[in-house]
């Protein structure tokens, strides 16, 4: 599946990631004085990576289901507003 060594590395990155942001909303939780900067951190990113899912679809390199994923971190980020 991933033959070539930068896809196996970026990856092996993104899982690394996502599991560090998991701790830091569950840390976030945990101790409300830290949720403001964890959310905005999150949310920001959240808005980048929507804006890297529209400029595919844009594009035409990405699919819809990508765009959705994109809407669906704004929906999130949103929330963080929210809370």
């Amino acid at each position: 599946m991933l033959d070539d060594p930068l896809q196996t590395f970026f990856f092996r990155a993104t899982w690394i990631s996502v599991i560090a942001w998991g701790f830091g909303y569950v840390l976030a939780g945990r101790w409300p004085d830290t949720r403001a900067a964890v959310l905005a951190a999150g949310g920001a990113g959240k808005l980048a990576y929507f804006g890297a899912c529209l400029a595919l679809f844009m594009s035409g390199r990405g699919s819809p289901m990508l765009l959705a994923a994109g809407v669906f971190d704004v929906v999130v980020a949103a929330f963080f507003v929210y809370v």
